[in-house]
């Protein structure tokens, strides 16, 4: 319609059990306990069995995308939650969250996503995965530039996790040390139980 415009274009809607289609975020729409409001969606949300969502956006203060952050957000029992936001402070590090990819949600609710992370002090980026705990706070699983189990190498970049019932990733990666060569330069990692 003519009230469409670039900013509020896009929504996610789900299919819950029967009760027919219903928009669960929308364009401009406040964002719970980030003082903000939505300003661009991910095509990417994710569905558990319960019907709950996970989704990636960006969040803006002022309404406008041009000053927006990025963030993770994961529907709850009591509704939307704000899982991680771009500048917010990186569990387990020296670093911000910068960037995410869609995140991943297994069928008990809990969420594992990307990350590229800023290292101030050193002023680099690198990658990283986290998952989310039953409490809502976030466990680091991995992070470029820490060793890479059962290897003389280290992480260099870090694929989007798989992530499954049990709490689990999996997840591939790029190695860098003196020992990696063309035909041992990546490798997939999963935690065990």
């Amino acid at each position: 319609g003519s009230a469409v415009d670039d900013l509020n274009n896009r929504g996610i809607w789900a299919s819950r059990g029967g009760t027919g289609v219903e928009l669960v975020v929308g364009p401009r729409d406040i964002a719970p306990g980030a003082n903000a409001r939505f300003s661009a969606l991910s095509d990417g949300p994710q569905i558990d069995e319960a019907g709950r969502i996970a989704f990636k956006a960006f969040i803006s203060i002022d309404g406008e995308f041009a000053q927006s952050d990025r963030s993770i957000w994961r529907e709850g029992d009591a509704g939307l939650q704000l899982v991680a936001r771009e500048g917010s402070d990186s569990p387990l590090t020296d670093a911000t969250f910068d960037s995410f990819f869609d995140p991943r949600l297994n069928p008990s609710g809990q969420t594992a996503f990307w990350s590229l992370l800023f290292f101030a002090e050193a002023n680099e980026y690198r990658s990283g995965i986290w998952a989310q705990l039953p409490n809502g706070g976030l466990e680091l699983i991995a992070v470029a530039g820490e060793s890479a189990p059962d290897t003389n190498a280290v992480f260099e970049f870090i694929g989007n996790p798989a992530f499954n019932n049990a709490g689990q990733t999996a997840f591939s990666s790029t190695l860098i040390g003196p020992e990696v060569t063309p035909e041992n330069t990546w490798g997939i990692w999963s935690q065990s139980v």
